[in-house]
């Protein structure tokens, strides 16, 4: 668990996207991922969240155990909801109550909202904390008025109204015991509290925190994803940084850079303990914010035992390019005693290039190695480090 209190995100996708014109809203591409993988990738990364519950459609199961499954997502339970909202949240409590280790405190997101960050995780849980439950909120800005029979009843004062988002933050004791309100159709979950008798406390959200719901919605989401509210891009170009090493042990051949070399030792490691690919790999992951080798291509997964490390490089360069950055230069180094690799260098990268240069056909690539001068563990000849820096640009 990684929280003293147990925390449990809902993540509600079972809408029947009514508005977006026979087109499936979470399943729709922003910036090359679906709408859903991006609060699928946020949770699955987040400290401050233990279990994550999705809530699916009855047609939408299969495909999303599929996308779930084949991303490696950690999902504790897929729930098919219902018709209405609160089914939804009734069917994933429903879920938890089943559960030994029961939470302290429930997270429901809609899966329609992108453009959720770990902020808003952090301020919701705080004030959950102190008032039982908590809503992000916005202000209005446009005049609100009351009409009836298309004509102006009352304008209202808009100061003291505000729009509420999601993620909202329970208690789960607090959730579960309003149960009996949940009769009535709701487009909100705090409106159960609410009608419990309970506080509900406000705190910042964020205007970029947008409710994908029509198609002119999914244009705005990706310009939000590729530049700030002004409209100014964020930025054009990014770098990021990799480290790796491992032990040598007894029994060749040495797999390094994508090439095999005849060597009386090879790198241990859960999948073929390629020092170089794996920093260079944790670097170009780095580069477009998407965690490192180890979060993306996990070593407790059977699936990555024994790997060809030269696809968790052309996978994560894949990954890159869905979200627009294409890699133009690479510059890593090898820190090993033992073999002599200067021979390796050239081999080394045209393998890399090779690798990477139908996806990325500007990309330059330099290697280098070094030595300890005998320090270290690695001067004694008992492993290989490699660090790596890449430069990614926003592709034109």
């Amino acid at each position: 668990m990684k929280n003293s209190q147990k925390v449990i995100a809902i993540l509600l996708a079972a809408g029947s996207s009514s508005r977006m014109v026979g087109r499936d809203k979470i399943w729709e591409k922003v910036c090359g991922k679906p709408v859903i993988e991006y609060s699928l990738d946020l949770f699955e990364h987040s400290k401050l969240v233990d279990d994550l519950i999705v809530v699916t459609s009855k047609k939408n199961k299969l495909v999303t155990e599929r996308f779930i499954s084949e991303n490696s997502f950690t999902v504790r339970s897929i729930v098919v909801g219902g018709n209405r909202r609160q089914d939804s949240v009734m069917a994933a409590l429903n879920v938890i109550s089943n559960f030994v280790d029961k939470p302290e405190y429930i997270i429901v997101h809609d899966a329609a909202r992108p453009l959720l960050d770990n902020s808003m995780i952090e301020k919701g849980l705080a004030l959950v904390k102190q008032v039982g439950a908590a809503i992000p909120v916005i202000p209005i800005k446009d005049t609100l008025k009351r009409v009836s029979n298309q004509l102006v009843v009352k304008t209202l004062d808009r100061n003291q109204i505000v729009a509420a988002q999601t993620p909202q933050f329970f208690s789960y004791s607090s959730l579960n015991a309003a149960n009996d309100y949940f009769e009535s159709d709701m487009t909100d979950d705090s409106i159960f509290i609410e009608l419990a008798g309970g506080m509900v406390g406000v705190f910042d959200g964020e205007e970029k925190n947008i409710k994908v719901t029509q198609p002119l919605d999914l244009m705005l989401a990706e310009i939000l994803l590729t530049k700030n509210v002004f409209g100014t891009v964020t930025k054009e170009w990014s770098h990021g940084t990799g480290y790796d090493s491992h032990k040598l042990v007894k029994g060749g051949p040495l797999k390094l850079g994508g090439l095999t070399m005849d060597w009386t030792e090879h790198l241990e490691g859960h999948s073929d303990g390629d020092v170089l690919l794996h920093a260079i790999v944790s670097s170009i992951l780095g580069s477009a914010g998407l965690g490192d080798l180890g979060g993306r291509f996990p070593s407790s997964d059977p699936n990555y035992k024994d790997y060809d490390s030269a696809l968790f490089l052309t996978e994560s360069s894949g990954l890159i390019g869905d979200l627009g950055w294409e890699i133009i230069h690479i510059d890593a180094t090898i820190i090993a005693q033992q073999p002599r690799l200067s021979s390796y260098i050239s081999p080394i990268e045209k393998r890399i290039k090779s690798l990477l240069k139908s996806k990325n056909p500007s990309l330059s690539v330099n290697v280098k190695v070094t030595s300890t001068d005998g320090l270290g563990t690695i001067g004694k000849g008992e492993g290989i480090a490699s660090q790596s820096i890449v430069t990614v640009r926003q592709q034109k």
